[in-house]
């Protein structure tokens, strides 16, 4: 099971004390417009950056009444992720 969670520490907590075993993981959760080819954008800009995408996932995020997709990704790089990834994100603010 993957849960992102806004105090990581409080659930790790919990689990562990129910007796679960608890694997941490720094993931990016990049919101994205819901149209076609958007993920192909993502993964291509991440790819000419010789990065690698160790799982990926998507969720909706329903913050502030917005519905949006948002695709969470554990990669190779996070310094470099990171980079490209607000790259992404500036582009789908415009």
């Amino acid at each position: 099971v993957r849960l992102l969670v806004d105090d990581a520490q409080r659930c790790k907590d919990a689990l562990m004390d129910a007796g679960f075993s608890v694997v941490e993981a720094e993931v990016f959760a990049l919101p994205v417009a819901d149209r076609r080819g958007r993920l192909a954008d993502v993964t291509r800009a991440l790819a000419a950056a010789h990065l690698n995408i160790d799982y990926a996932y998507a969720t909706v995020d329903h913050n502030d009444g917005a519905r949006r997709s948002l695709i969470i990704l554990k990669l190779s790089n996070n310094r470099l992720a990171e980079r490209i990834l607000e790259s992404i994100a500036a582009d789908e603010g415009r």
